[in-house]
């Protein structure tokens, strides 16, 4: 059915004047609000139209508007090949420049797929990042405006703001960079061909731009370092600073089971039962629960403490007082709360545990994401196997 325009006199203000709504039925009646409201003896039912006002003309063109817009996403959509649900119709009536814009289109589908559970909390902070930048360089974006060329100075830019921002930092710009800037051109990518698989006419302006990515180097503690860290912790070495003896206990408990800092400061007493952890970790959009069994060494960091198991800390604090631990124990790594995670896979390997199995207990979707620990623990192997070298 044609889209028509109907006074609804059953929603009628109590002054009396009813509200214009756009009509029209697709799978279901779908109503929506033009602003404008009228005396029923202002609007003429069969021609559709505001009358016997001195602001008609105006009302009727603002009606005419909305009334063009609806038979317009119709038109588009037949030419699409596509039918419309109610919900996709409303989406483009309230938000036409979705349509032309790809910085608003990328901010209205990233909400909605993180709403719809379709992305990870991870994985939506880091489209997040992108869609932030994108903001910085410029207000609008229109999909037409997207080039090979337009990338390379987005390209630029981003390079010149990372240099900047390394600068700041004292950190050199190298791997991780290279990384940054890929990230960007992969989120922009992803998001005109979601728009392109939405009907939207999109460019692709990545034909013949490849996007490596490198690997960060996964840095994890030695039997021995962790066996340094865990007798600071059980000499109360850290007394006078309590602060970082709290720090120091949920991140032993976390290289004792695997968990991520989001997950520590979120942990909850009742995820423990009997001898183990049973939880939805929080970076996880497949809602996986996790069963993680609980050694007795991993039980001696668990206590209550002021009504809760852990007191934390931001992430940012954490790895600041892990520095400090570090230097303490005489540790000549760089501490982070995620080396945590990356001792407790890598020795859970060295000790024998199948890959299969901490796939399951670290709540990796793909084996192919566990299968960087085992990498790790065969370069040890040719490292110690290299000792024969170093004595014949």
């Amino acid at each position: 059915m044609e889209p028509k325009l109907i006074a609804k006199t059953g929603d009628a203000h109590k002054d009396g004047r009813v509200p214009i709504k756009l009509y029209c039925y697709i799978s279901k009646p779908v109503f929506l609000s033009t602003n404008v409201s009228v005396r029923p003896a202002e609007w003429h039912r069969t021609q559709q139209k505001v009358i016997k006002r001195p602001d008609a003309r105006e009302l009727n063109l603002i009606l005419q508007q909305h009334l063009s817009r609806a038979n317009e996403i119709l038109i588009n959509a037949r030419l699409e090949g596509i039918t419309l649900t109610a919900q996709e119709f409303k989406d483009r009536f309230a938000n036409p420049h979705l349509r032309e814009d790809f910085i608003a289109f990328f901010q209205h589908s990233l909400y909605e797929r993180y709403k719809a559970n379709e992305l990870s909390h991870g994985t939506f902070k880091k489209q997040k990042v992108t869609l932030d930048k994108l903001r910085r360089y410029t207000t609008r974006l229109p999909f037409a405006s997207i080039t090979p060329e337009l990338l390379d100075k987005l390209d630029k830019w981003h390079t010149k703001q990372l240099q900047q921002e390394s600068k700041r930092n004292g950190k050199p710009l190298v791997r991780q960079g290279q990384n940054t800037r890929n990230e960007l051109l992969k989120n922009i990518r992803t998001y005109l061909n979601l728009a392109r698989k939405r009907g939207i006419p999109a460019p692709y302006p990545f034909n013949g731009i490849s996007l490596k990515f490198s690997h960060a180097e996964r840095i994890y503690l030695e039997a021995c370092e962790l066996q340094k860290l865990v007798d600071l912790y059980r000499a109360h070495h850290f007394a006078a600073q309590p602060m970082l003896g709290k720090v120091l206990r949920y991140f032993l408990f976390a290289c004792f089971t695997g968990l991520r800092i989001s997950d520590i400061q979120r942990f909850s007493a009742d995820w423990i039962q009997g001898d183990e952890l049973v939880f939805y970790p929080q970076k996880n959009r497949h809602h996986k629960k996790l069963h993680i069994p609980l050694t007795a060494t991993a039980k001696e960091f668990l206590y209550r403490e002021g009504g809760q198991v852990f007191e934390t800390i931001s992430s940012q604090k954490t790895n600041q007082s892990l520095k400090r631990i570090a230097k303490k124990a005489n540790i000549d790594k760089a501490l982070t709360f995620h080396v945590a995670r990356h001792t407790f896979a890598t020795m859970f390997l060295e000790l024998g545990g199948a890959i299969e199995t901490l796939q399951q207990l670290l709540g990796h979707a793909d084996l192919s994401t566990t299968q960087i620990y085992a990498h790790i623990t065969n370069k040890r192997k040719h490292i110690e196997m290299d000792n024969f070298n170093q004595h014949f």
